[in-house]
């Protein structure tokens, strides 16, 4: 709270090294905050004390969010966007699949360096509405790929790069109460590709491809 207070006083400029100090303050206490809620939401959705606050919403209105907040943080990387042309509708809490997101995004950030993109992409196919994280970072072990969704595994090959390694197995939960599955594909020193797959409002199959314009069920 000082700091955020030092930080937005107009009235009382600070020095450049004093603003730097009170920054490297409020991003630690903000890498914190975020560590203790990844571990407080992975404990609520393994006891089952979470519950779902359904709403009919638009996928990439979450993805945009999750997006935007990445970027805002991380100001130095790209982040490459592409959202599908139409709606993809989907029943779902709406607060918990952006965290979903927001964990992929971050990881993606975290496990590749400047000036290599991180990719994001929404689709719809099959009835599902798919999430496709995409960096070209350090890569999963073949070996770790078998366990890199369980609680606290952190791969061999990431033990410098800070985290406890709850931000896969949270996203896996949360994808799994919402009836939908997490896969992905990497390769070590080439990147990863995370993809989330949620059921599209309606539950049927419709074939619709990303930037389509058909009347599918992944529209408005």
């Amino acid at each position: 709270m000082i700091a955020q207070r030092q930080l937005r006083d107009d009235s009382a400029p600070l020095s450049d090294a004093l603003r730097r100090k009170f920054s490297r303050i409020l991003d630690a206490a903000e890498r914190l905050e975020r560590l203790l809620s990844s571990f407080l939401a992975s404990a609520s959705v393994e006891g089952k004390d979470i519950s779902l606050s359904r709403r009919l919403i638009d996928f990439n209105e979450i993805a945009a969010v999750a997006a935007d907040q990445i970027r805002q943080a991380n100001p130095a990387r790209r982040i490459e966007v592409s959202l599908a042309e139409t709606a993809l509708l989907i029943d779902a809490d709406p607060v918990l699949l952006e965290q979903a997101v927001l964990n992929l995004l971050s990881n993606a950030i975290k496990y590749s360096e400047a000036p290599a993109p991180v990719r994001l992409e929404t689709s719809c196919r099959n009835g599902r509405v798919l999430c496709r994280v995409k960096d070209s970072g350090v890569g999963i072990p073949h070996e770790a790929q078998a366990v890199v969704f369980d609680k606290f595994y952190r791969a061999p090959n990431v033990h410098r790069l800070p985290g406890v390694g709850v931000g896969l197995s949270l996203v896996r939960d949360i994808v799994s109460l919402h009836g939908g599955e997490v896969t992905f594909t990497s390769q070590v020193g080439e990147g990863s590709e995370f993809i989330i797959a949620v059921p599209a409002a309606g539950g049927q199959a419709d074939g619709a491809e990303s930037h389509t314009s058909d009347h599918s069920l992944c529209r408005g």
